[in-house]
């Protein structure tokens, strides 16, 4: 239940992506755990090992880059 819970969630974010691609594809805002700072693209997404680590921009176009999938 878990994976389907987030792939759907995940299929949710790229559908509210394509009504404007070519903004919402690289748009991510919000504050950090501390409430204080903003989050960035360039933050570092750790992979604990099972990947090489990444940041948050590698992950923002599923179609493209370290991800390469289509819905």
């Amino acid at each position: 239940m878990f994976f389907l819970h987030h792939t759907q969630v995940d299929r949710l974010w790229w559908l509210w992506q394509q009504k404007a691609p070519q903004t919402r594809t690289m748009e991510y805002n919000g504050l950090r755990l501390d409430y204080e700072t903003q989050v960035s693209l360039n933050d570092k997404m750790p992979m604990a090992g099972l990947a090489a680590d990444a940041v948050v921009r590698d992950y923002m176009d599923v179609k493209g880059g370290t991800l390469c999938y289509k819905y």
